[in-house]
């Protein structure tokens, strides 16, 4: 659990079956949700397993989680404390766990999903400028105005084998009954599945494997797959007076979830907000001269000490830390260096600010 609407009604229902246990990581600081994951704990009666994750933590286990993540983390940095969180399960002798992966795709928990119906008021100005710089001849092909994509967006679409674009086409051959508005929406909620969920779902399946856990998603039970995708978008939100998410005001995202929660949950877990699990990694780091030396990235990239140097100085933070992630990942799988020399290089030239 995670403190969240969509896990604690998952416990909710699970218990009324069977008693359960909970688990949950408790990121220290400022992202912290254990007062709402203990709130649940005392409202269903279940005992509550918590792993104090601190950010210096992340250090430590950044080698081991990528080790059985098979690929750099980059993306779902949480996936470091979720491996201990399988961890303590297993320390309690649990083999199979719930989690409430699935909600946030089908039934619009993500606030970009809900504030798209404002882009086209927001991007108003830019739009006004962009018309008037294209009267101006060759200004608006010099400012890359006409829609033309860039070189390494091309790269990265070609990377993917178009895929998203094809689906897209796909998509809407088949479902000419719908406007374009409520197709968008639509399609979003499969992009999503298509791609988003199956990182998490792969975040939780190997980081479940560090410990030999085994994770179930009932929101991704086939039947309520089938509704939450047919589901009309008018009934997966719902208008109220109250400022709810400064993100949305006034609208109440996966307002199903939501709905059957009330009666089983105290108020404020069904009206919380969405928060993320969020933890610091990439944007928190310092990295010292001399990390990338004779390693992964500098053999594939031709970075030298002083390429190096200016990265570390000039370039942004929180790509250096992604590139960081490439080469724990190199020096796993390309390198074939041990964990514990990994762990040994990243502190002594790695910091957590």
């Amino acid at each position: 659990v995670s403190g969240g609407i969509d896990s604690s009604l998952v416990a909710a229902v699970a218990i009324k079956s069977k008693d359960i246990d909970l688990f949950t990581a408790n990121v220290v600081g400022e992202s912290s949700e254990l007062a709402d994951a203990q709130l649940l704990s005392d409202s269903i009666h279940a005992r509550l397993h918590v792993y104090d994750f601190e950010a210096e933590m992340f250090l430590r286990d950044w080698a081991e989680a990528t080790y059985f993540y098979e690929a750099p983390i980059v993306s779902f940095v949480n996936a470091v404390p979720f491996a201990n969180v399988s961890k303590l399960a297993r320390a309690n002798q649990v083999k199979a766990v719930l989690t409430g992966e699935g909600a946030d795709e089908l039934f619009h928990g993500y606030p970009q999903l809900l504030t798209r119906r404002f882009d086209r008021a927001l991007l108003l100005p830019m739009n006004a400028l962009k018309v008037f710089y294209k009267a101006i001849p060759g200004l608006s092909r010099y400012l890359k105005l006409d829609g033309e994509r860039s070189l390494p967006d091309f790269l990265e679409l070609l990377s993917k084998n178009f895929q998203k674009q094809n689906d897209r086409q796909d998509f809407f051959r088949g479902s000419k009954f719908l406007n374009q508005e409520e197709g968008e929406q639509y399609f979003t909620t499969i992009a999503m599945f298509n791609g988003h969920l199956r990182g998490l779902l792969h975040r939780n399946d190997r980081m479940g494997m560090i410990a030999s856990i085994e994770s179930r998603f009932p929101f991704l039970d086939e039947d309520v797959v089938r509704f939450g995708v047919n589901l009309p978008t008018r009934f997966k939100q719902a208008k109220t007076w109250k400022l709810h998410n400064y993100k949305h005001p006034f609208i109440v995202d996966k307002a199903p979830v939501r709905n059957a929660a009330k009666g089983m949950l105290p108020d404020s877990l069904v009206h919380k907000k969405k928060w993320g699990f969020g933890v610091k990694a990439h944007q928190a780091l310092t990295v010292k001269p001399g990390f990338f030396t004779d390693g992964y990235v500098s053999e594939i990239c031709g970075l030298n000490k002083k390429g190096e140097q200016y990265m570390l100085e000039e370039m942004i933070p929180y790509h250096v830390g992604k590139l960081v992630s490439v080469e724990v990942f190199g020096k796993l799988f390309g390198q074939k260096q041990s964990i514990e020399t990994i762990n040994e290089h990243l502190l002594k030239y790695v910091s957590m600010n």
